[in-house]
């Protein structure tokens, strides 16, 4: 019994996003249910735990969370519960830009979807192999399984669902160079975003916003979204998205003007853990910074980490980017090499 008050104390507050409050009352119903050794309610408290930590940016407490969760419903075969920890799983590896993991523990886990019956599960999964393949560069594979997620998604009433996929119709527009309608898009998922229960969702909606504020250089809409990133970011803790809003404050071109503030921030978050599925692309700005800057042995050596973090990440469609950013720096080195012998 007081256990399960714990647990719904630590739901209530995680509903209210106080998750420091929420983290409290569910490390303490798993203590009690650890030893009464209940396992589908100790797997249910380590789930939660595990999109705590998981929305707040610690991916491998998260990772770790998820694992003992999966582990303890497979070993008493509840397929449905597991099932769920390895979805939560595959969000994880997304966000640590793993696209590999992705592809094909979504293509493990959909076929145990349809075996239970379970569309709703279905349709997510087919919705981060649509953003697993978008960011690797496969469009087609990308737009068949998002097609097929929102056919499932249409028999379904979830509102985190729809949100999900109209986020992924967004970045793919985005990605396409239909800015105009990407930004549609996250209008009319707009109250989706704003009562769903994972942060994570309005914060990433806020990042492809500023992308967009930024290139058309709406500066007081840039300093609004901030504004709201912040104040989402902090209430929930998840310091790493607000590092991932302060990079996508910055232009793509240095050379236009940045905010140091903004730089420093997205900088001192990678240093920390670099660990995120954005930390190629940031690699790959500080080269071109660099190079602006005429440092081009700094630049060329951010070119070459971002180029290994892309590769190992499977980001076909970051890594050609970086490539040419490589070339670039070195002819520029070249030139400088033949007009010192000169």
């Amino acid at each position: 019994m007081v256990a399960l008050i714990l647990s719904n104390l630590g739901v209530a507050y995680k509903g209210e996003r106080d998750y420091t409050r929420a983290e409290a009352f569910y490390r303490e119903s798993l203590a009690i249910k650890e030893k009464l050794n209940v396992p589908v309610e100790t797997a249910r408290t380590l789930n939660n735990l595990g999109v705590i930590a998981f929305d707040r940016g610690h991916l491998v407490e998260a990772s770790e969370f998820l694992q003992r969760a999966s582990s303890l419903n497979v070993r008493v075969g509840a397929a449905a519960e597991a099932l769920c920890s390895q979805g939560m799983l595959i969000h994880v590896a997304l966000e640590r830009g793993d696209l590999r993991s992705v592809i094909q523990w979504s293509l493990s886990a959909l076929k145990d979807a349809e075996s239970l019956g379970d569309v709703a599960t279905g349709a997510e999964l087919r919705g981060l192999l649509a953003e697993a393949y978008l960011r690797a560069g496969d469009f087609k594979l990308s737009s068949d399984y998002l097609e097929e997620a929102r056919e499932q998604a249409s028999r379904q009433t979830n509102d985190d669902l729809t949100a999900q996929l109209g986020l992924v119709t967004a970045t793919r527009l985005w990605h396409l160079g239909c800015a105009t309608q990407a930004v549609a898009m996250l209008d009319q998922i707009e109250p989706f975003l704003v009562q769903s229960e994972f942060p994570r969702l309005p914060l990433d909606a806020l990042v492809l916003r500023m992308r967009g504020a930024v290139r058309r250089q709406e500066g007081e809409l840039v300093e609004r979204l901030w504004a709201q990133g912040l104040q989402l970011a902090t209430s929930v803790g998840a310091g790493h998205k607000l590092a991932q809003l302060a990079f996508a404050r910055l232009p793509e071109d240095p050379a236009a003007g940045y905010s140091h503030e903004a730089r420093d921030l997205a900088r001192e978050s990678l240093r920390i853990d670099d660990r995120f599925h954005w930390a190629g692309a940031f690699k790959m700005w500080e080269a071109r910074r660099l190079m602006v800057e005429e440092d081009l042995e700094g630049a060329g050596r951010s070119a070459t980490d971002a180029i290994t973090r892309l590769r190992q990440d499977g980001n076909w469609d970051t890594l050609w980017k970086a490539l040419i950013v490589s070339g670039i720096i070195e002819v520029r080195r070249k030139d400088d090499l033949w007009a010192g012998v000169s």
